[in-house]
């Protein structure tokens, strides 16, 4: 993988296009030990949940 596919950036535009199935996802992989953001992409999904674009 390359850098730039996990830029904060690219994060967040993977999760506000498919919402909760990319959130799941990345932390579910996160969890069986594939190395991955995991952090980052929690804190994305909150970001994204308190400006309005994800429901709690």
């Amino acid at each position: 993988m390359t850098v730039e596919l996990l830029s904060l950036d690219n994060i967040q535009e993977i999760a506000r296009q498919y919402g909760y199935w990319a959130v799941f996802i990345g932390i579910t992989l996160k969890n069986v030990e594939i190395p991955l953001p995991g952090e980052t992409i929690t804190i994305v999904g909150g970001v994204l949940a308190g400006s309005g674009d994800l429901n709690y």
